[in-house]
């Protein structure tokens, strides 16, 4: 066995190198945390090998023994010694072998635990250095002994729980638009990864006229498949702190981060008038803080209660460390020129299901825009994944075949567009209860 991991998964993402095209990934079947899956995985089969082999031995061995008393009574030929001897032998040459199974596995589990104690070692040295621990009791505390279930709970986790207090906005109306010729048919329905997100910046125009709220329904059908949906929500449309009757503001994507419920109620609205029928697939596109409200919506316990959200992109939004369920696949994109990602001021998961692109190069300069914002822009991202589409790499090719079979070219594709507005009540808000979840991540996440 070798002792490299690198050596063990030559096609790893841990390391965040550079991958052709200018980008580096975390997370994912390519991701440190999957391989230590992989790898734990193949040391309890070997300890499951191993514990059938000392059973074998222990029979070989008792089956030698029975041979030899048997020729201490009686006089048995030589084939029968023969027999007697072999037995011996492979009993011996299975013992050796339980004991290098043995070894190979508990090496695996010492080489995991030790990365699991470095790795919490950093952690919990990060925390310590942005904020004052807590001890067994809840109390806060500048000394390192922080109790294990507080080890991952960072100063901004408390950040988020106070905007979720905030920003709880309100519950919001959703709108059926009809289309120009009430024809929904889509020709020509570009479900590729950046053609998705190319959809999120054209929802502010629907029929011609300017619109604010809007979101996108399209109802793919293939062949004789279930009818499947993926719901493209815009980027934010006005940056107004005070929620508006737009739920697409600064207040509802700061809601999003601490996942107050009413966008996942409108999208489960929005759903069933598009007809889609109890646990249909579900795909959920968003660039900016769209992306924060497809995060979401997908980790909504009463939407997954409707629906099966298989898979959730995001472009440029805060969103990596919102939780999804373990069936729903994650694909985040994030420049390294644009600030916005890091709002939410955590590192993105190492999960299996959960799959990171950092696009490395410069962002592409609009001469009419705001340059500190450059890398931000719809059109960098569009153009970024176009050419991830063609990516190799063992985490980001699996995630985009997935959702190139999920809308795929020649589907019949039919549109629904929908307005959503807050059904504005500040009382009604401020009383609100909403349960929000639990933001900390286990040790070895």
């Amino acid at each position: 066995m070798t002792g490299r991991l690198d050596d063990v998964f030559p096609d790893h993402s841990w390391s965040l190198d550079t991958q052709p095209g200018g980008y580096t990934v975390l997370g994912g079947k390519g991701g440190i945390s999957f391989s230590w899956q992989e790898l734990l995985r193949g040391a309890r089969e070997l300890e499951a090998l191993a514990a059938e082999l000392r059973t074998v031995s222990r029979e070989l061995d008792q089956a030698a023994d029975g041979l030899k008393r048997l020729r201490s009574v009686f006089s048995l030929s030589g084939s029968v010694w023969r027999v007697a001897g072999a037995a011996a032998a492979a009993a011996a040459a299975a013992g050796r072998q339980t004991s290098e199974f043995a070894d190979m596995a508990e090496k695996v589990r010492t080489a995991y635990s030790r990365y699991a104690d470095n790795e919490h070692l950093v952690a919990r040295s990060f925390e310590l250095t942005t904020r004052p621990g807590r001890d067994a009791m809840g109390n806060r505390t500048a000394l390192p002994q922080v109790s294990e279930g507080d080890s991952f709970r960072h100063w901004e986790d408390e950040a988020a729980g106070y905007l979720a207090g905030l920003f709880v906005t309100g519950p919001m109306s959703t709108t059926l638009l009809q289309p120009a010729g009430r024809d929904r048919s889509v020709e020509n329905f570009d479900g590729s990864l950046s053609g998705l997100l190319q959809r999120t910046g054209e929802l502010d125009t629907v029929n011609g006229e300017s619109m604010e709220g809007a979101i996108e329904v399209a109802a793919i059908t293939v062949d004789d498949q279930p009818e499947r949906y993926v719901v493209i929500f815009p980027g934010i449309e006005t940056w107004d702190i005070n929620d508006t009757a737009n739920p697409h503001d600064l207040a509802g994507s700061l809601a999003a981060i601490s996942q107050s419920p009413y966008m996942a109620d409108a999208v489960t609205e929005a759903l069933k008038e598009a007809g889609a029928p109890a646990g249909a697939d579900v795909m959920l596109v968003g660039h900016s803080g769209g992306g924060l409200h497809a995060r979401s919506v997908a980790a909504n316990a009463d939407f997954l209660a409707e629906f099966d959200p298989r898979y959730v992109v995001t472009a440029g939004s805060p969103a990596g460390n919102i939780p999804l369920p373990d069936q729903t696949v994650g694909l985040n994109l994030q420049q390294k020129w644009d600030p916005v990602p890091g709002l939410d001021l955590r590192g993105a998961p190492d999960t299996v299901n959960n799959v990171t692109v950092e696009f490395q190069d410069p962002a592409i300069v609009d001469p009419s825009s705001d340059a500190a914002l450059a890398g931000h822009e719809l059109h960098n991202y569009v153009n970024k994944a176009e050419g991830l589409e063609m990516s190799e790499h063992a985490s980001v090719a699996p995630v985009v075949a997935g959702m190139a079979a999920f809308a795929p070219k020649g589907a019949s594709v039919s549109s629904y567009k929908f307005k959503l507005a807050r059904k504005y009540d500040r009382t009604a808000r401020s009383a609100a209860s909403v349960d929000h979840p639990d933001y900390r991540w286990p040790k070895g996440r």
